[in-house]
């Protein structure tokens, strides 16, 4: 199935006038529903939207306990699982996304450097605000494409 690329536009677009924000890699989101939704990946994108809210989420309220807060460290391992998950998904959407924007996503999911994290940490919000359109609407961002 070919998903068009002004569909993708305009839910992506009406995603961010319910929220009054834009997304910080709405490039990236366009590319990720547009060749998930076209093909046997639709799973990988639906999981990849839960793994990013559970991650922005995660790390909010690491952040906001601290290290030294009660539970921390499960958190951190259940974070450092989840974002190993995401980047093996992120990894297989990569091959079928064009090859001038890979490279840009691999940097992304490298995580090397603080920068990268905050990248990848931007991408789980606007993956975040993907999966609230989901409960908000009681829609599948896919289902959008039959």
């Amino acid at each position: 199935m070919v998903v068009d690329k002004l569909q993708v536009e305009s839910i992506i677009s009406e995603i961010e006038a319910m929220n009054g924000k834009h997304f910080s890699h709405r490039q990236y989101l366009l590319l990720i529903i547009e060749n998930c939704c076209g093909n046997e990946l639709r799973e990988c994108l639906n999981r990849l939207i839960f793994l990013g809210k559970f991650l922005h989420n995660t790390n909010n309220l690491m952040n906001r306990i601290g290290k030294a807060g009660e539970g921390y460290e499960k958190l951190l391992t259940e974070f450092k699982d989840n974002t190993n998950e995401v980047v093996v998904i992120l990894n297989k959407i990569v091959d079928i996304i064009p090859l001038e924007t890979r490279n840009e996503i691999n940097n992304m999911v490298s995580l090397h450097t603080k920068t990268d994290f905050e990248n990848f940490m931007r991408l789980m919000e606007d993956l975040s605000r993907l999966k609230n359109y989901e409960l908000d609407t009681n829609r599948k961002i896919c289902d959008e494409f039959k």
